[in-house]
């Protein structure tokens, strides 16, 4: 009967699972910049209510930050489908935004995915708009957003219409009168209307990348992986189809690129290395 072989010599049959990198933890509240309409959109689910015949309501809420203007409330599951189409339609009729802030809940991050990008945010990069992230358990840090999400609560989910579809139309209704009766002491009196301007020459499409001649690029496959070297290593589920950055570190270790965005590192396993501690041991017992 053989001997059992050691656990280093048996590289390549057996091994251990890589574990995922964590998401970045935002710290900091975001700083927001917008001087201008379109230089920051906020945007959030507001709490789930019934209508009056049980039918379930989920208003996904977009606003332009320096205006107060309300860009879209929609009732809509919150998904990355039916969320992407919402926006695709703003994107066309308003333009792109030069960042979007969001909280961290789903379809706008995935904490569990490099960067914390889902699928959803990682569109958002590739179009050119830079994500921000309020802190975990932080509403404040998209307080106007908050703030208008509390008028609702007041005069539309205290008073909940008929049916879905009427709901529907009080929403449309409402913001109608947020953006062009109601105004705003911050934006000296006028209205949110007054002050909103589109930059619809800024369509949504995606960029090319490009990062410098000595890194590698790979696209991601259907599974989240990547082939380096011979080997396929698990970057993230959320960039399917995107292609990222390999910038060679030291040794077997590459530090991953998605645009801008820093995705951590990425290690190789070193077959050469651990065979060869294999074989030493090998050598000793025959010996």
């Amino acid at each position: 009967m053989s001997a059992r072989l050691p656990e280093c010599s048996r590289v390549g049959q057996i091994q251990k699972r890589a574990k995922r990198a964590r998401s970045v933890v935002v710290e900091r509240s975001p700083e927001i910049l917008a001087n201008a309409s379109n230089d920051v959109w906020t945007l959030d689910f507001k709490g789930w209510w019934r209508a009056k015949n049980g039918e379930r309501c989920d208003p996904f809420t977009v606003r332009d930050a320096r205006s107060r203007f309300i860009l879209a409330i929609e009732l809509v599951r919150p998904t990355k489908v039916e969320v992407q189409r919402v926006m695709e339609r703003l994107f066309r009729r308003y333009g792109v935004p030069k960042a979007i802030q969001c909280d961290n809940g789903t379809p706008f991050i995935s904490v569990t995915s490099r960067g914390g990008l889902s699928k959803l945010s990682a569109w958002w990069v590739s179009l050119g708009i830079k994500v921000l992230r309020s802190r975990l358990g932080r509403p404040e840090d998209n307080g106007g957003h908050e703030r208008m999400h509390l008028d609702m609560a007041k005069e539309l989910e205290r008073h909940p219409a008929l049916n879905f579809e009427s709901q529907r139309r009080a929403c449309q209704k409402w913001r109608q009168e947020f953006n062009h009766v109601r105004p705003h002491e911050a934006l000296g009196g006028k209205v949110p209307a007054d002050v909103y301007r589109a930059v619809a020459e800024r369509k949504p499409t995606r960029r090319h990348p490009t990062y410098p001649p000595e890194w590698i690029t790979r696209r991601v496959s259907w599974s989240g992986k990547v082939i380096v070297r011979g080997e396929r290593k698990f970057v993230s589920h959320s960039l399917v189809g995107h292609v990222v950055a390999l910038q060679p570190m030291t040794g077997v270790r590459y530090r991953i690129w998605f645009y801008e965005i820093d995705l951590g590192i990425l290690e190789l396993t070193s077959h050469e290395v651990l065979l060869s501690a294999a074989d030493r041991i090998q050598s000793k017992r025959a010996a």
